[in-house]
C-alpha cells in the first residue's frame, strides 16, 4: 500500500514486491516492517532521514546490525555497512533490504518479543524516512494499530520523558461521533515534580494521534503534529522542543530515544 494508507494486518507470508517470503509473525510488527521496507526501497539509499546526518543507507545498515549483527555496532563497523554489504551501493542496499525484510533471526532477542521490541522501532523509523523530504501527510492507521501504538507508548513513556523538568500528560485526540467528540485516553507519562517553594506543580499536556505522540516522545518534536497545553511557565520550561539528536552506534537497546 502507498505511504498514505495502512495495509490490513495479516499473519500470512505476504511480503513487499520482489522480496523473499518470510515466516508469519506478530501482525503489527510485520505490517510496519513491510511498510518501512517499501518506503526505503522507493526512496533509495541516498535520501535523507530525520536522524541527523543519516541517509536511508545509514538507517538501513543500523537496523540490520541491530537485529542480525549487534556485535558490529559494538565493534564500530562503519555506519553504512552491515553483514558484509555497503548500503550506499545499489547492490548492497537491495541485499540489506532483503535481510531486514526477513525479520530478526530466531537467536535474536528481538525475535523473542518482536511486537514489544520492534513495532514502535519500525514505525518511528518509517516516519523518519517518510517525513524527511518535507512533502508528507499523516498516515491514517487502522484503529487496532492505533490502539497498539498507544499501548506500547504507555509502557515506555516514563522512560522516554524521564528528563522533562515538568509533569507530562499524553492525551490521544478525541474522535468525533454524530453528535459529540468522544475523549481519547490519557496517560501521566511523568508526574509533576513538587515545588520546593510551595508553588503549584507545573504540567504540560501533549495531545495528538498515537503515531504523533510516539514521534514526539522519541525526539522528533519538530516533525510531530501535536498540541501542547498548560501554563505559560510550564510550556516555556518544558522539555518539549528538544532537537532530534543524532542516533549513535552505542544506542543498541534504546536507539529510538536520541
Amino acid at each position: 500500500a502507498p505511504c498514505g494508507s495502512s495495509p490490513t494486518p495479516s499473519t500470512s507470508t505476504t511480503t513487499p514486491p520482489n522480496r523473499p517470503a518470510v515466516p508469519a509473525r506478530t501482525p503489527w510488527a510485520r505490517t510496519e516492517l513491510d511498510a518501512l521496507v517499501r518506503s526505503l526501497d522507493a526512496a533509495g539509499p541516498h535520501a535523507p532521514t530525520l536522524c541527523e546526518g543519516w541517509t536511508n543507507a545509514d538507517l538501513l545498515a543500523h537496523l540490520v546490525k541491530r537485529e542480525h549483527a549487534p556485535w558490529q555496532i559494538l565493534t564500530g563497523e562503519a555506519e553504512h555497512r552491515a553483514v558484509g554489504h555497503d548500503a550506499r551501493t545499489a547492490e548492497g542496499y537491495d541485499a540489506l533490504l532483503d535481510v531486514l525484510s526477513a525479520g530478526p533471526p530466531a537467536w535474536s532477542p528481538m525475535s523473542w518479543a518482536w511486537e514489544t521490541f520492534d513495532h514502535l522501532e519500525y514505525l518511528v523509523h518509517h516516519e523518519d524516512v517518510r517525513r524527511a523530504g518535507g512533502d508528507w501527510a499523516p498516515r491514517a492507521l487502522l484503529p487496532a494499530q492505533d490502539k497498539e501504538v498507544w499501548r506500547l507508548l504507555v509502557q515506555r513513556a516514563r522512560l522516554l520523558y524521564r528528563g522533562a523538568p515538568v509533569g507530562i500528560v499524553l492525551q490521544v485526540d478525541g474522535v468525533s461521533s454524530s453528535d459529540a467528540v468522544v475523549a481519547g485516553p490519557r496517560h501521566q507519562a511523568r508526574p509533576a515534580p513538587e515545588s520546593a517553594d510551595g508553588r503549584a506543580a507545573l504540567e504540560v499536556t501533549i495531545s495528538g494521534r498515537p503515531v504523533e505522540l510516539a514521534m514526539h516522545a522519541h525526539g522528533r518534536t519538530a516533525h510531530a503534529r501535536v498540541t501542547l497545553g498548560g501554563p505559560d511557565e510550564a510550556l516555556a520550561s518544558c522539555w518539549t522542543s528538544r532537537p532530534r539528536a543524532r542516533l549513535t552506534e552505542a544506542d543498541v537497546g534504546d536507539d529510538l530515544h536520541g
